[in-house]
């Protein structure tokens, strides 16, 4: 399993902090990013698209296998990390995107083989989100495949939130896990991530990816390796999913 050292490695924990205070980058793969890592590899043809790349943690395996893609990220700092980060021989499967997909980061429709939204799609806002994946769906070539991960509402930090989520979710609530001030529950890291959040467990996210144009072929929870004992709860505080096209 790849992991990631650099300057702002926490000593204990591994997350890193992103520049720009939306929320961190595991220094470890998770499994749905092992899965993307997985599907891109297998056809040698195409371009692959990292969402939210932050400093790269599931780019660079890419580039190690002679894989093609692109990085996008909103805060430039993080893609010049990137840049940094890979040796000459391999940049040139590499290409950098600053900007907000999909309002300064466009991209045409169908370029991409696989695409992995690595904790993403909670800081979009709630009345952007049926749009945003849509444009999603719209730049994955047919036969091509999302990768999508979230935070789920089953983390140690979120315990008194729980009972708002399951009462919204039994009314069918299309976003039960919208959290309009995320320093009410997480004070202590509310820093790092922007005020308004949206979590999903499995139920929840793969009604709103179907709902959008995508075909779900998996949702589940799960949870990282040396989480931090304020995230830790049962085991499922992440949901990740993969889509193809409907």
């Amino acid at each position: 399993m790849r992991t990631w050292r650099g300057e702002h490695t926490p000593p204990k924990e591994c997350f890193v902090p992103t520049l720009n205070k939306m929320g961190y980058m595991a220094t470890q793969l998770d499994v749905v990013q092992e899965k993307f890592i997985a599907y891109a590899s297998k056809s040698p043809e195409g371009v692959s698209l990292d969402l939210g790349a932050a400093f790269g943690i599931a780019t660079l395996p890419l580039l190690e296998r002679q894989q093609k893609i692109v990085s996008c990220d909103v805060d430039p700092r993080h893609l010049k990390a990137i840049r940094q980060s890979v040796s000459p021989s391999l940049a040139k499967n590499l290409s950098l995107k600053a900007g907000h997909f999909p309002h300064t980061a466009r991209f045409r429709k169908n370029r991409f083989k696989a695409i992995l939204c690595g904790m993403v799609l909670h800081f979009v806002p709630p009345h952007e989100m049926t749009l945003w994946l849509r444009h999603l769906r719209r730049i994955l070539r047919p036969g091509g495949k999302v990768f999508i991960t979230v935070s789920s509402p089953y983390q140690g930090v979120l315990k008194n939130f729980i009972p708002f989520y399951r009462e919204r979710l039994e009314k069918e609530d299309p976003l039960p896990g919208y959290i309009e001030n995320i320093q009410q529950f997480v004070p202590h890291r509310s820093d790092q991530l922007p005020a308004h959040n949206t979590v999903f467990c499995p139920n929840a996210l793969e009604r709103l990816v179907n709902e959008t144009g995508f075909n779900v072929l998996e949702c589940f929870g799960f949870t990282r390796e040396n989480l931090p004992l304020d995230l830790q709860y049962n085991g499922q505080e992440y949901t990740g999913l993969v889509a193809t096209h409907a």
